[in-house]
């Protein structure tokens, strides 16, 4: 992945994606949210003093897990939910693991630079959800 100057990457025998964002102003961010935000995300983006920010870290887990499943562009970044995981692990010193279509990933998230708000995002496969 790469943002601006920095680039990054990960090594893994699992299936894994990342993604590295460097915080930025959108021209229409009402509109991105439209299209990149799943209802409950949008209705958490609402609440948020720091919408940009909190925006930009949305798309930067998105970005990772379609990285990881191997989807690309391909996905509706819109009908995945992922509030749960912002409200809840946003710059935590935790690796949550989250079950998304029956699978489980453990996910990272760090802003790795207060300065330059720089983002970054790692999902890796564990592999189906057992029951």
């Amino acid at each position: 992945s790469h943002s601006e100057n920095y680039v990054a990457y990960v090594i893994s025998k699992k299936e894994v994606g990342i993604d590295l964002q460097v915080q930025r102003e959108f021209s229409n961010l009402e509109g991105m949210i439209r299209k990149v935000c799943h209802p409950n995300e949008a209705e958490f983006l609402a609440k948020s003093p720091h919408k940009e920010s909190e925006f930009l870290k949305i798309w930067n887990l998105k970005e990772a897990y379609s990285k990881c499943r191997g989807l690309g562009i391909q996905i509706h970044f819109s009908e995945l939910d992922f509030s749960k995981i912002t409200r809840e692990n946003f710059d935590g010193e935790n690796s949550p693991t989250v079950s998304i279509d029956g699978l489980d990933f453990e996910v990272l998230f760090k802003a790795l630079d207060r300065t330059s708000r720089l983002y970054v995002s790692v999902f890796k496969e564990l592999g189906p959800t057992l029951a």
